[in-house]
């Protein structure tokens, strides 16, 4: 290659989190702009100097593009990755406001094979939360990293298709029709795994105080996290009508769900509730899930 490669080798197998966790670590002491790239993708010929000339501008910490999706034998499959993902030019819009951070805490929006970002961003996103609900990490690597960066400067997004994502039976993330392969989930799985979403971001965002996060986001992931933590305590036990009833006159259900019906919903609901209790606060996410 005409540049300097380095290659990290572990003695045993260390997990896909952990491998890129060291990967970013590495590339953070002798870069400015981290650009990940998987084995099995191509880039356009021109992907780094978009990268470059967006991270000019000194906010900008997250760039992404467009991609189509190819065979094993680099032909188009006729799909965009955007398009699988349900970014349309509305939501594309929203990435910078408060819905597109609502949007990245779901973490099936931007593949980081078409991402870019700056490289003082790593600190704060290692180590990426390894936590399984359900069977599926709460945050795949790139989606972690993605939400970090958002929350820590501007985004640039790009139209132009800059990725061949490949789709072959070999990926971890193959599926016939999808860039992931989330199933559908009950609604009190849905819960659990978006109020631990919320309580991990939460508990970054703390552990980093001076990281620099946008005031506005910054504060729409803590609040979203306590009202997530108050409808996620189980039935019966003390308080749970409490916070139901407080979070409902502070305007949250009305900021986050259906208003009165989903706080209806809840005060009545007797089943199976989310696996974080009142007596696991948010503040302890971190280290509860290990």
């Amino acid at each position: 290659m005409p540049f300097p490669v380095t290659l990290l080798r572990a003695r045993n197998r260390i997990g896909l989190h952990a491998n890129s966790d060291r990967v970013l670590a590495c590339a953070a002491q002798v870069g400015d702009v981290i650009v990940p790239v998987d084995h099995d993708d191509v880039w356009a010929c021109d992907k780094l100097a978009a990268v470059t000339e967006a991270f000019i501008d000194d906010d900008v910490a997250l760039w992404f593009s467009d991609g189509i999706l190819i065979d094993a034998e680099d032909r188009s499959l006729g799909a965009r990755l955007w398009d699988i993902v349900g970014l349309d030019d509305w939501a594309l819009s929203q990435i910078g406001t408060a819905d597109g951070v609502r949007r990245l805490l779901h973490a099936a929006t931007i593949t980081g094979g078409t991402a870019a970002i700056r490289a003082n961003v790593v600190p704060h996103v290692l180590p990426t939360p390894e936590l399984m609900i359900d069977g599926s990490p709460v945050f795949w690597q790139d989606a972690w990293m993605v939400l970090i960066a958002r929350l820590l400067g501007a985004v640039v997004v790009d139209p132009r298709p800059l990725l061949g994502y490949r789709r072959h039976a070999g990926q971890l993330s193959h599926d016939e029709n999808r860039v992931t392969t989330e199933a559908p989930r009950s609604r009190s799985a849905a819960l659990r795994r978006d109020r631990w979403a919320a309580a991990l971001t939460a508990a970054r965002i703390r552990r980093d105080g001076a990281a620099g996060w946008l005031a506005d986001d910054r504060d729409l992931i803590l609040d979203l996290d306590r009202f997530l933590a108050a409808r996620s305590v189980a039935s019966g036990l003390p308080g749970r009508r409490r916070g139901i009833l407080a979070e409902l006159r502070r305007g949250a259900y009305r900021r986050y769900a259906r208003g009165v019906r989903t706080a209806l919903y809840d005060l009545a609901m007797s089943g199976r509730a989310c696996d974080v209790g009142a007596d696991q606060g948010p503040g302890s996410a971190e280290s509860a899930h290990r």
